[in-house]
């Protein structure tokens, strides 16, 4: 087995993360479910997300103090912005050759929902932080903020 690096178009169930882009901010009350059944949701799989973790929570650091794994964040585009400048340290190591073990115990804090973690696919890891930076940015062209919604 391998860890599923997939994109994909609208809200999942199971252990995935919806990214929801919204006009809205946490203020408004029960936006989030309306926002999320948008043309421009997409979701990744939980396992793909824990690369992405230890970034956003370096820019957003209520993440962990918040249970937000868990749940709804409202993420403004200059976090996000941040988010992605600190992905580039994870691309770098990766592209370094880092040993696997290291490379989690760096990048992924919560390793122990990690399924398949002796899988480490370097390039499609790669790809996969490029797809998804490129979709978010492009979605942050048009909508303030960029919901992540946990499992």
């Amino acid at each position: 087995m391998s860890i599923d690096y997939t994109l994909v178009s609208g809200p999942r169930s199971g252990l995935t993360f919806d990214f929801v882009p919204s006009h809205h901010s946490n203020n408004d009350a029960g936006q989030y479910s309306e926002d999320r059944h948008g043309p421009d949701v997409f979701s990744i799989r939980e396992n793909a997300f824990l690369f992405l973790e230890k970034a956003v929570a370096d820019a957003f650091p209520d993440w962990y103090k918040g249970y937000y794994h868990w749940g709804v964040c409202y993420l403004p585009a200059e976090t996000w912005l941040i988010i992605f400048e600190n992905l580039r340290v994870l691309r770098f190591d990766i592209r370094a050759g880092m040993h696997p073990k290291q490379l989690l115990e760096k990048h992924v804090p919560n390793r122990g929902l990690l399924m398949y973690p002796g899988t480490l696919n370097r390039k499609a890891l790669l790809d996969f932080l490029d797809r998804f930076e490129h979709r978010a940015r492009q979605l942050l062209e048009r909508y303030p903020y960029l919901v992540t919604g946990g499992i």
